[in-house]
């Protein structure tokens, strides 16, 4: 929305979620008078509280909550970081036994050493305790995935046995458990407009990496697997993954994918701009 008064203009943009709610502008001058004004009239409808404000990087930065996850601006970076709370997945450790590891950082997981093993107490299927905090435990990795696009390859492999879990498939999830148990402290990072303002002869906005394969695992039945990373300014802001049931995907179909989503992805920049 466009606000107008008489010592102000500025575009206003807002996100509501159930209870949460953010607003954000374009316009800072002394304090966020464009905030105070959206604060002003939602107060108008229904009970607000400011639970969180962040300044352009040389006024301070700042961090907020918002639909459970953290972002923030740090001091003298007009970059923003959007993560989940290392926190989030204490319960889900507690409840499989995961503790902190020895070493300072722990090996990425193969699943399919786990997901591939074909003998009989591989393959036995869980019992219907376990299968209920199977699905609880990655029920949660899928949250913590949209902003942990390194686990995206992992929690899609494992959602391909949501429905018939088996004793391997929670050994794998047991795994990716470890994994983050001493990793949880990333982020996602998106490169601040001001950014690519200071760089305006640059030739390229938007990088997208995409790839597939055919078939690559057994044990998911899939004909195909595929996958892009979107990187802005050199800052991965986006991953994405899929397996194919009922087709394979041609890896010479791939490179047209890709400029497909460059085409889209650039259009959006623009849009923003």
């Amino acid at each position: 929305e466009e606000h107008m008064d008489e010592d102000l203009q500025c575009l206003q943009l807002g996100l509501f979620q159930v209870a949460d709610g953010m607003a954000l502008s374009n316009f800072f001058h002394d304090k966020p008078v464009a905030e105070a004004l959206v604060m002003q009239e939602i107060g108008r409808v229904v009970p607000t509280k400011a639970t969180g404000l962040i300044l352009p990087s040389g006024d301070g930065g700042g961090t907020l909550q918002f639909i459970g996850r953290t972002i923030e601006r740090r001091s003298g970076s007009p970059d923003l970081f959007v993560y989940v709370e290392p926190s989030y997945l204490d319960s889900t450790f507690e409840s499989y036994g995961i503790k902190h590891s020895s070493s300072s950082t722990a090996a990425a997981p193969d699943l399919a050493s786990h997901l591939e093993k074909t003998d009989a107490s591989s393959l036995a299927e869980l019992s219907d305790e376990v299968y209920g905090k199977f699905r609880r435990a990655l029920g949660k990795l899928l949250w913590l995935g949209q902003t942990r696009m390194d686990m995206k390859v992992y929690l899609s492999l494992l959602g391909t046995k949501q429905a018939e879990p088996t004793f391997a498939a929670e050994q794998a999830l047991r795994a990716v458990l470890r994994f983050l148990r001493n990793d949880g402290r990333v982020a996602l990072r998106f490169p601040s407009p001001a950014l690519m303002a200071e760089n305006p002869d640059l030739d390229y906005v938007v990088h997208v990496f995409a790839d597939a394969s055919h078939a690559p695992y057994r044990f998911n039945g899939r004909k195909g697997i595929s996958g892009q990373a979107v990187y802005v300014n050199h800052c991965l802001v986006c991953c994405e993954r899929d397996s194919q049931l009922y087709f394979a995907c041609q890896v010479s179909g791939i490179p047209y994918i890709g400029r497909k989503v460059i085409d889209l992805q650039d259009i959006f920049i623009r849009i923003c701009e």
